[in-house]
């Protein structure tokens, strides 16, 4: 892996940073602490960092038409990866490649054509990088239209991908399906997306930007659980995404205001043994089904020409409509009384300093307190966490 590495970013300064065209590389290194407290255990003390390294060459392939080529190279680990990891030595690494080329119809219209390929090897810390149980990657293509006119841009597009998981496994459902005779389920993971999305950006005395995303996901070899093994069904998911955010520059300060909001629908159902004795099943129809509303403010003050201070609060929300939520009783059972809610409230505050308009240094400070009616430890729904960092970026 560190071979391939040093090859790709070989090729890039070698081809590319003596041609005429724009190039564009960037790395930034992020240190941090994570200070966190779950239900009513201990304070836990984490460290968390991360390595990016982007490149990215833009020229003309033809008269009209113009090529840009990108490979992101992204690091994380160790530590937590968020409330729903549940592992502490997990790491990350993503290889990411896209070529896009635009091609002007008129000084309005332009069309543009993408395809993009990402690679996420997930180690726990207890195996090869290859063998990674979730690690995957994704082959896409994709179709844009924009028109602009004066402060007004519109943007359409669709795409396709694939994604897949070449380790990933379920033994207990594959226990279960042993059990039960059920030889011809599968647990493959692997899915078709279609995508489409919907644009609205004005640029004036305040910028207001407006997008929707509507992903369909298909799984060709996996059938959902179901409470008889007669039943054939293959899974799918359908979300929905409505992102608007408002921005007012002013002479010394900037204010952005944000919001989206998604919906989550899938005929995934949820089917756990929670007594092997007695092989006792939990079922519950439609487990992933929610809807959920995320706002964020960011308000910033120029210090000087070259540092930003930034305040950014937020809060979300995201409620489930049929999931019940985990007994705390050490069973594994659900709770049949409850619908699952879970909701999320923080702030940071940041300091931006960039010298020459080349490097950057950012230290940061984040708190954030999680509550829900999951009462399960292990669910990580109720906790307060304090974050301390700093990232130092290079670009050229």
């Amino acid at each position: 892996m560190r071979l391939f590495c040093t090859i790709v970013l070989f090729i890039f300064i070698t081809v590319f940073s003596y041609s005429s065209s724009l190039f564009l590389s960037k790395m930034s290194i992020e240190q941090g602490f994570n200070l966190n407290k779950v239900d009513n255990l201990k304070y836990d003390l984490n460290s968390s960092n991360s390595i990016n390294a982007y490149f990215a060459y833009k020229d003309y392939i033809t008269k009209d038409i113009m090529g840009l080529f990108v490979y992101n190279f992204d690091y994380s680990g160790p530590g937590i990866k968020g409330g729903t990891a549940n592992n502490f030595t997990s790491r990350t690494l993503d290889n990411f490649f896209l070529s896009k080329f635009f091609y002007p119809l008129d000084n309005q219209f332009t069309l543009e054509f993408k395809a993009d390929f990402l690679y996420e090897f997930y180690n726990t810390g207890s195996e090869k990088w290859t063998e990674g149980l979730y690690n995957f990657g994704k082959v896409s293509l994709g179709s844009d239209i924009s028109y602009k006119k004066n402060d007004i841009v519109l943007r359409s597009g669709v795409g396709l991908s694939y994604v897949w998981f070449p380790n990933y496994t379920d033994l207990e459902t594959e226990a279960l399906n042993m059990i039960e005779g059920n030889f011809a389920s599968s647990i493959n993971q692997n899915f078709i997306q279609l995508s489409l999305n919907l644009g609205f950006e004005l640029n004036s005395s305040f910028n207001l930007v407006i997008d929707y995303f509507l992903l369909y996901r298909f799984y060709p070899d996996l059938y959902i659980n179901s409470e008889s093994i007669l039943d054939k069904e293959k899974q799918y998911d359908l979300i929905n995404v409505l992102k608007i955010e408002f921005g007012f520059d002013f002479k010394k300060t900037y204010l952005n205001i944000g919001s989206n909001l998604s919906y989550y629908n899938s005929n995934y159902n949820y089917r756990k043994i929670v007594d092997f004795s007695t092989l006792k099943i939990d079922f519950n129809k439609d487990y992933l089904d929610y809807i959920n509303l995320d706002t964020y403010f960011q308000f910033g003050i120029y210090v000087s020409s070259s540092s930003v201070l930034e305040f950014n609060p937020y809060l979300g929300y995201k409620k489930y409509f049929k999931r019940h939520p985990l007994k705390n009783d050490g069973s594994g059972e659900l709770d049949f009384s409850k619908l699952e809610y879970d909701l999320y409230y923080g702030a940071s505050l940041s300091y931006n300093y960039i010298t020459d308009e080349v490097l950057s240094f950012k230290p940061v400070y984040t708190i954030q307190k999680g509550v829900s009616n999951n009462k399960y430890i292990m669910s990580g729904g109720n906790y307060i966490s304090h974050y301390i960092g700093f990232k130092v970026s290079f670009e050229y």
